[in-house]
């Protein structure tokens, strides 16, 4: 599996396909995880006594459905991580153009008063 690094690319399609693979990776592990509860459901409710399942298997459910749930979390916060960089990379443009703005208006109004 590929796992996206968690710094951000600086490029647009750089960050197109980092997150694109950030949300797919998060989706695997979710699907992976409702997988798993509904095996291990289906595991502890056996049709007959003869399917009841040993302890190591239903630990090892378990165990892989904590793995899974992990991984959920943990590329999720990457993913979050990296939307929240380009939201404030987003903002600090915005404010940089806004005084880039009123700086040039400053600069035409003192220009018309020497005129």
């Amino acid at each position: 599996m590929v796992v996206p690094y968690p710094r951000m690319p600086k490029n647009v399609v750089g960050r197109w396909l980092w997150i694109g693979l950030s949300s797919a990776i998060v989706l695997a592990f979710l699907a992976l995880s409702v997988a798993l509860i509904v095996s291990a459901i289906a595991l502890s409710n056996p049709s007959n006594s003869a399917d009841r399942p040993n302890g190591g298997e239903l630990l090892l459910s378990i165990a892989m459905l904590l793995a899974c749930l992990l991984g959920t979390a943990l590329f999720t916060w990457i993913l979050a991580d990296g939307l929240r960089t380009i939201t404030r990379e987003r903002a600090e443009q915005r404010r940089l153009e806004s005084s880039i703005r009123e700086t040039r208006a400053r600069i035409e109004q003192l220009r018309d008063r020497r005129r």
